[in-house]
């Protein structure tokens, strides 16, 4: 017996839900951060200062998309939450135009890498294939590291 493809229906929104999504939004972001804004020196003994790699300045980053996963749940559930993920497989595009974008963006990276010295390149490649090569801290000599030990 042929099964029927199960259909994943949209649950409409109300636009009063873009409130709260502001709502969300805003106050994830400026409870943690205002922290910093109005207790500096508290904050940065509490948990560390802020920058870029910092905890909260990812949370604060991605509180618009917390947030809209929030009202998607509040609104619809689960099944919400599965329907709006399922939207990241639906490809509208070439699969030439996939694949540009995901192998362009880091060509052009290692072109502008070279282009300025290979600098970043060449440590890259250190560490990704962990050469026994490095320089030495004295003449910046390169020599060849070991573990050998003078009597």
């Amino acid at each position: 017996m042929p099964t029927q493809p199960r259909s994943i229906l949209p649950v409409r929104i109300p636009s009063l839900a873009l409130v709260a999504f502001v709502g969300i939004t805003f106050l994830i972001t400026w409870e943690l951060i205002g922290v910093y804004i109005v207790f500096p020196d508290t904050a940065a003994a509490w948990f560390g200062e802020i920058s870029g790699s910092h905890p909260f300045f990812f949370l604060a980053t991605w509180s618009p998309g917390i947030a809209a996963f929030v009202i998607v749940f509040l609104y619809s559930g689960v099944s919400g939450i599965r329907a709006f993920l399922f939207r990241l497989l639906l490809w509208r595009c070439p699969a030439g135009s996939v694949v540009f974008i995901l192998v362009g963006p880091p060509l052009v990276f290692v072109a502008g890498s070279l282009l300025k010295g290979g600098r970043s390149w060449r440590r890259y490649r250190q560490k990704a294939l962990g050469s026994p090569w490095r320089s030495s801290s004295c003449g910046g000599t390169v020599t060849r590291c070991s573990v050998a030990r003078e009597p």
